[in-house]
């Protein structure tokens, strides 16, 4: 498989050389920034609504430098699209409150 040359491309090649099976389904967690903390009380409510599994890591969770972040944990088939799709989707549910989507992880 080739994905595109970017960020979540390259991850997706690092995916496969390291054994990921991508015709299966797997915990998958995008994370969801903003530029201010904390985040709307209205900006929570529509994640809420729309994922299932979501968690709020407040700042200095891991360390004194890390920022506040939400997590949205789901369960699917990954693939290039359905990940930048899924980016795309909650930055633009979260934009007016400030916040923004571009990483994720499998867990």
């Amino acid at each position: 498989m080739d994905w595109p040359n970017t960020k979540d491309g390259k991850l997706f090649d690092r995916l496969k050389r390291s054994g990921v099976d991508f015709n299966k389904p797997h915990s998958i967690v995008f994370n969801v920034d903003f530029y201010q903390w904390p985040p709307p009380a209205d900006a929570i409510n529509e994640l809420q609504q729309r994922y299932e599994q979501l968690k709020i890591y407040e700042p200095g969770k891991f360390d004194d430098q890390q920022e506040g972040f939400v997590a949205l944990k789901t369960n699917a088939k990954i693939s290039y699209e359905f990940v930048t799709d899924t980016q795309r989707e909650v930055t633009e549910l979260v934009n007016e409150y400030g916040g923004y989507c571009n990483s994720w992880a499998l867990c």
